[in-house]
């Protein structure tokens, strides 16, 4: 959301954008973008919608002593229930021309109500589009979740083709309201922000690895690299594998990570405001994810000009031509690690992908995806 509103405030259209967050912790993140858009949030919302640590670190006293109580609560009366008491209770009642619920619901946790509800119950407006950002199958969602939660939008955006297909595969009454539209990246802001700094200057002589995601052992299978790193090592391989972003279960990884004693080559750099130096300047971009709707990262990664490994999920084949400008390996760990041994002991592939990369010109994308923006919104 972030990047669409971003592009959209600096082509200066005439749209009057306002964003409401469940997620006050990325208010932050969102004061760059000006004056041009009015941020809403509130407080007892946001207690649904973060975990404890979140509230720590952004709560002061006060507001975290209300944050374990309304945990408390919605423990005993449960999380939908209660989210459905704060929803109807949001003094939000402006009208617009177009509402967008941005992030999906994911009905296999059985906890529906979010963006979805909001948007349906809250919003008062002409018209009604939702986003779908992951594998359906994945997100649970079955024929008849699809059939009751999409039936009150107008249109419902996909951010890949093989999550369309899915999608009208499921719900073929719903085709004339699918559409596709995959995530806005801004090629020249991403080049400026990755030329900042080189966060590698004391790796010279080894082979720097990244990947970039949320630290998730559920979708994003970050538990894989350290049983990847400690195979690496036993085959003799130097490398420093550096792993940004934040995460459930961080705490959990650190002390695997240990266990395993793979500290001197694998790094948990933690959340970082910029990671695009960290992509730009390593050899290899590595996504080890279980599942994904897009992956944007990799097309982040491939715009840097560096190659990556992907599993192997219906979307790869759409941003990844596999041994051109990456390598698509078989979504298990040990493809991951059979893929990654070959490559590191193959410098010349490497160049190769690296090579294939140069040029990269993402100029186009803004005005094609702004086009296509237009579109769906003035149906």
């Amino acid at each position: 959301m972030y990047n669409l509103v971003d592009i959209l405030n600096k082509e200066k259209s005439a749209h009057e954008i306002e964003l409401f967050l469940f997620n006050p912790v990325l208010d932050d993140k969102y004061k760059d973008l000006g004056n041009k858009t009015k941020i809403h949030s509130t407080f007892l919302l946001s207690c649904l919608f973060i975990n404890f640590k979140q509230a720590k670190d952004f709560y002061n006293l006060r507001r975290l002593s209300v944050y374990i109580i309304v945990k408390a609560i919605e423990r005993i009366m449960g999380t939908n229930f209660l989210r459905k008491l704060v929803i109807h209770n949001t003094l939000f009642r402006m009208q617009y021309d177009v509402a967008i619920s941005f992030s999906n619901d994911i009905p296999l946790n059985y906890v529906f109500l979010g963006s979805n509800y909001f948007v349906q119950k809250v919003v008062t407006a002409k018209k009604k589009i939702a986003w779908i950002h992951n594998d359906i199958d994945r997100l649970g969602m079955t024929r008849d979740y699809i059939l009751q939660e999409y039936a009150r939008f107008d249109k419902v955006v996909n951010v890949s083709n093989s999550c369309k297909n899915r999608f009208e595969e499921l719900a073929p009454e719903f085709i004339s309201k699918s559409c596709l539209l995959g995530n806005y990246i801004d090629g020249n802001s991403l080049r400026i922000k990755a030329d900042e700094f080189n966060p590698y200057k004391d790796e010279v002589q080894m082979v720097k690895i990244v990947t970039v995601a949320r630290i998730d052992n559920q979708q994003k299978r970050i538990d894989r690299i350290l049983k990847i790193s400690k195979r690496l090592i036993e085959k003799g391989i130097e490398f420093k594998w550096h792993i940004i972003g934040n995460g459930p279960d961080l705490n959990t990884l650190l002390k695997e990570k240990e266990i395993l004693g793979v500290n001197k080559y694998v790094v948990f750099e933690g959340y970082q405001p910029n990671p695009f130096p960290y992509i730009k300047n390593a050899d290899i971009f590595v996504l080890t994810s279980s599942y994904e709707a897009q992956g944007m990262v990799l097309s982040e990664s491939l715009l840097l000009g560096t190659p990556v490994v992907t599993t192997n999920f219906p979307a790869s084949l759409e941003f990844v031509q596999n041994e051109k400008n990456g390598i698509i390996a078989e979504n298990s760990t040990e493809s991951l690690f059979e893929t990654l041994l070959e490559l590191l002991n193959n410098n010349s592939k490497l160049k190769e992908l690296k090579q294939n990369l140069s040029g990269n010109d993402f100029g186009s994308l803004a005005n094609d995806f702004l086009l296509k923006f237009e579109k769906i919104i003035h149906f």
